[in-house]
């Protein structure tokens, strides 16, 4: 099916911050061993998943995969109640991971579609050591007013 909307965004910022970690790690840390390998393999696999970020609209799907596609979220156009634009701190594409009440897909840069799910269509997921209900998902895009627009078109259907 083709899709009514997409935007791949590069997540400059996550591509440094890891680079440099990387390169932090490699000049500091003298010593190799199996744990300092397993460290920079995790970091190449953070990369690989925090390098890019494509939303896809297609049908009555809303599709946000990250990277390489180990990490996806989709969400039924039906299941989604309303959305705002927000601005976020600059810093929040360190947060890979999803904190309490919110699931944040952001790669780089401030402007993010907050999208609200109807009550009855919380999804539990995994969060840091624990078991979470969410009813709010985080988006962030280069793209703001094309992606709203599709977004509101698709809820009108």
């Amino acid at each position: 099916m083709k899709a009514i909307y997409q935007n791949t965004q590069i997540g400059y910022s996550s591509i440094i911050f890891f680079l440099a970690l990387l390169l932090f790690l490699i000049f500091v840390i003298r010593s190799v061993d199996l744990t300092f390998i397993l460290i920079i393999l995790f970091l190449i696999l953070l990369l690989l998943q925090r390098h890019s970020l494509t939303v896809m609209i297609r049908g009555n799907c809303l599709e946000v995969v990250h990277g390489a596609g180990i990490i996806k979220r989709r969400v039924l156009i039906e299941d989604i109640e309303s959305f705002s634009i927000e601005n976020h701190p600059w810093y929040t594409f360190l947060w890979w991971m999803r904190v309490v009440r919110w699931d944040i897909h952001v790669v780089s840069g401030n402007d993010a579609i907050v999208i609200k799910l109807k009550e009855d269509k919380k999804y539990r997921y995994y969060n840091l050591f624990f078991l979470a209900n969410s009813s709010y998902i985080h988006i962030g895009t280069n793209d703001t007013k094309k992606f709203a627009q599709a977004l509101e078109n698709s809820l009108r259907r």
